[in-house]
């Protein structure tokens, strides 16, 4: 999968989630997808701007041409770009820097195996863990995991897969901070990696915190980019 197909990915499949609560539309406009409320939300959510050009001066120019009102603006650009140019022209049109992620893709071919005591289980509609509502948060088309103590009154943690066309895109992995470090996150991902390719998914894509960064090479996953999020530093 090229560079801006898994952008493709990760804005489909992030317009999938915010969608559950309300429509959650994206506009393609030159090299920037405008992700933003339908109308009809009493109080909209602020508008998200994903954006992918060498040129960081391009964005701002066509986010003004656009007219944008107050956004976040998430710039993802290679690995081997230079980190620190592209954040010093993004501030020097007004931005500030908010975060930085890692972006993920996996291919599927090799995918290792971990598991964990409690196992990992898909978490269906009829299971006592699906009341929760974390769980009620997410698009019906998502497929998701759990790891949760023998009677089933909590989770210790979970992570979600939401099918885009031959691909997936990975969201809301988490394990309670009391459980971390001791394999539930691997096991969480490879159940779900695993399955996912039997449902023929070609191309798995995530973004990573730091923490993240340093799990998703050990399932197989290669980092092909960076997130840099930003937003204005005066609101309209």
């Amino acid at each position: 999968m090229d560079f801006m197909s898994a952008i493709d990915v990760f804005v489909e499949g992030f317009t999938l989630g915010k969608s559950k609560v309300h429509p959650y539309l994206v506009t393609r406009y030159k090299n920037l997808w405008i992700m933003r409320d339908a109308e009809g939300r009493k109080e909209p959510r602020v508008t998200e701007v994903v954006a992918c050009h060498e040129d960081p001066d391009e964005i701002a120019r066509q986010i003004r041409e656009f007219g944008l009102k107050w956004h976040f603006l998430s710039l993802i650009h290679p690995f081997d770009a230079d980190f620190d140019a592209i954040r010093s022209t993004v501030k020097g049109h007004g931005y500030r820097a908010k975060s930085t992620e890692g972006f993920f893709v996996h291919q599927m071919h090799e995918i290792p195996t971990f598991t964990s005591l409690p196992e990992v289980r898909p978490i269906l509609s009829t299971s006592i863990p699906a009341t929760k509502n974390w769980v009620k948060t997410y698009p019906p088309e998502s497929h998701t995991y759990g790891v949760w103590e023998d009677d089933g009154t909590e989770a210790l943690g979970w992570v979600q897969s939401t099918p885009v066309r031959d691909a997936s895109w990975i969201s809301n992995l988490y394990v309670r901070e009391e459980y971390r470090k001791q394999g539930y996150g691997r096991a969480l991902m490879s159940k779900m990696l695993l399955d996912d390719r039997e449902r023929g998914v070609k191309t798995s894509v995530l973004l990573a915190s730091t923490a993240g960064g340093r799990l998703y090479p050990h399932l197989g996953y290669d980092r092909i980019g960076t997130l840099q999020l930003f937003c204005p530093i005066h609101r309209d």
